[in-house]
């Protein structure tokens, strides 16, 4: 059982890894300094972007530590960083969607082989929807699976509001230091 245990720890381990490992890559590997600043840009000798990871180790130690402090267990806080997961990973698709809805309206101005829908109208009615479903489902999964109106259920309440906007404003905030560094 002590084997199996280890053996299942290093296996979720490195699966971490991994999914933190290749979307930093993307990001900081594949980005100029217009919008990522240089120091987030800078990689060792193995190619390893290692201020994206110290950057990454430093929002993950605050979005653990401070809702730690007011979340109840460690059961607990493992079910509401599960169901934060379930908020967060949504969202990013309404970017996608309102794309897709822009790109509908001006149509007209590209050239393309390949149309997802002939009709412009429908094409729109199509990423609208699912605009509003994401938002709508993102939304009712912020309110916790908890025992509502105590402490811990506001808490959570917050925290599932405010990390959403923390991390658009990190997104707003790189570009905005890349543009400061390239001036300086």
């Amino acid at each position: 059982m002590i084997i199996y245990a280890l053996a299942n720890v290093l296996a979720q381990i490195s699966a971490l890894a991994f999914s933190i490992d290749a979307p930093l890559r993307v990001l900081l590997s594949d980005s100029d300094a217009t919008y990522v600043p240089k120091s987030l840009l800078r990689i060792n000798e193995r190619g390893t972007p290692v201020n994206g990871y110290i950057m990454t180790a430093i929002l993950v130690g605050i979005l653990i530590i401070v809702p730690a402090l007011g979340i109840g267990n460690m059961n607990t806080l493992f079910n509401w960083l599960l169901d934060l997961n379930s908020i967060v990973m949504p969202l990013r698709y309404l970017w996608v969607f309102a794309a897709f809805m822009a790109l509908m309206r001006l149509s007209h101005k590209f050239e393309s082989s390949y149309q997802f829908v002939k009709n412009n109208t429908f094409g729109f009615s199509i990423g609208l929807w699912c605009f509003l479903f994401t938002a709508f489902a993102c939304v009712m999964g912020m309110f916790p699976k908890i025992e509502p109106f105590t402490g811990e259920w506001y808490f959570q309440l917050i925290l599932n509001i405010a990390t959403p906007f923390i991390l658009l404003g990190l997104g707003l905030i790189l570009p905005l230091l890349a543009r400061m560094n390239r001036k300086v």
